[in-house]
C-alpha cells in the first residue's frame, strides 16, 4: 500500500536517490515476486522515463515506499481516535494526499 501511495503521490522521481545512514535494503521477494515484481519494476521505469538497472529499481522502490509511508502517517495523524484508516481509504478514493 505504501508503494502505491508513493508512486501516485510523487510527481516525478529524483535523478538519483540519496540513501540515508541506515542503508536499509529490500530483500529479494519481500515486496513482490515474479510477475508482481516485474509490474512494479516497469511502473518505476515508466515513472523514471529512462532505463534503470536492478540496483536503481530497488533504490527507487525503497524511496517510493518511504514516501508512501510518510503520506500514510500524515493521513493517520489527521484522523480522530474513533476513525479507522481502512474505512478512511475506502471513503476517499482519488483524493489528493495531504
Amino acid at each position: 500500500m505504501a508503494f502505491a501511495k508513493g508512486l501516485t503521490a510523487v510527481p516525478s522521481l529524483p535523478e538519483e536517490v540519496k540513501r540515508g545512514k541506515g542503508k536499509f535494503e529490500i530483500g529479494e521477494g519481500v515486496v513482490a515476486t515474479g510477475d508482481e515484481y516485474l509490474l512494479f519494476k516497469h511502473l518505476i521505469i515508466q515513472k523514471a522515463k529512462r532505463p534503470l538497472d536492478k540496483k536503481e529499481v530497488d533504490d527507487y522502490m525503497l524511496y517510493l515506499i518511504e514516501e508512501g509511508l510518510k503520506i500514510m502517517e500524515r493521513e493517520i495523524d489527521s484522523l480522530s481516535e474513533l476513525d479507522n484508516y481502512l474505512i478512511y481509504l475506502v471513503n476517499s478514493p482519488g483524493e489528493q494526499n495531504p
